[in-house]
């Protein structure tokens, strides 16, 4: 992974603020941890990046572990909110095809979110303008959630499969609460690049799998 992005790093120009919508591309978030989670005996198998690419009306989200013991990935082939599940655990590789899917199950502790929007609030991050909104979850044991999103870059659907439709743009800083761990994703590039369609396929190496042995091959991970 460290390759790729390397060469990709001589080939692509980052876009900044002020040069144009991107449709197509990628973008990469790193991820962060309260303290109480870094202290977990299995910390360092936790994801530090995710990767966004997108193109047209696909997108595909990927997260890899530590020394690549393990990566999931979530991939949109068109407007539908049907998506693919993909895991490899070592030498372990399962999918869950896209009609099997609902919402991503990172996304499982939210439901009936109420979204409040702030007029004038605004940030750059990773050169792009910002908008503020607030997610108060139903759940009255999850603490609301801070939202920062653009509208500048052309990313159809950005918030599919997620209780956060409702926002009008790609997300660059926010926080998932999975299994009582706090995930904060924030964008630290965003790069036009053109992206092979192959990103956006199930390799034949993988194997049909279910939702239910996906979440428990994560759950041993990070539990």
């Amino acid at each position: 992974m460290l390759l790729l992005l390397g060469i990709m790093s001589q080939s692509c120009s980052l876009i900044s603020k002020g040069k144009g919508e991107i449709i197509e591309g990628q973008v990469i978030y790193k991820i962060t941890y309260p303290e109480e989670a870094n202290s977990h005996n299995m910390s360092f198998l936790f994801p530090k990046e995710m990767h966004l690419f997108f193109k047209d009306d696909k997108q595909k989200a990927t997260f890899k572990g530590s020394m690549n013991l393990y990566s999931l990935d979530f991939i949109h082939l068109n407007k539908s909110d049907s998506f693919f599940t993909l895991l490899q655990v070592l030498d372990r590789k399962l999918y869950v095809p896209a009609s099997n899917s609902g919402d991503i199950f990172l996304f499982q502790n939210y439901s009936n979110e109420k979204v409040i929007f702030s007029e004038g609030k605004t940030r750059n991050i990773a050169g792009f303008k910002c908008e503020m909104a607030e997610i108060k979850p139903a759940n009255s044991k999850i603490p609301d959630i801070t939202i920062w999103y653009t509208e500048e870059i052309g990313v159809n659907n950005p918030n599919r499969n997620t209780p956060f439709e409702k926002i009008p743009g790609l997300m660059l800083d926010f926080e998932v609460n999975y299994q009582n761990i706090a995930f904060h994703f924030k964008a630290d590039k965003v790069i036009s690049i053109e992206v092979p369609e192959d990103v956006f396929m199930v390799p034949e190496s993988y194997s049909k799998s279910s939702i239910s042995e996906i979440e428990e091959m994560i759950q041993g991970v990070i539990n």
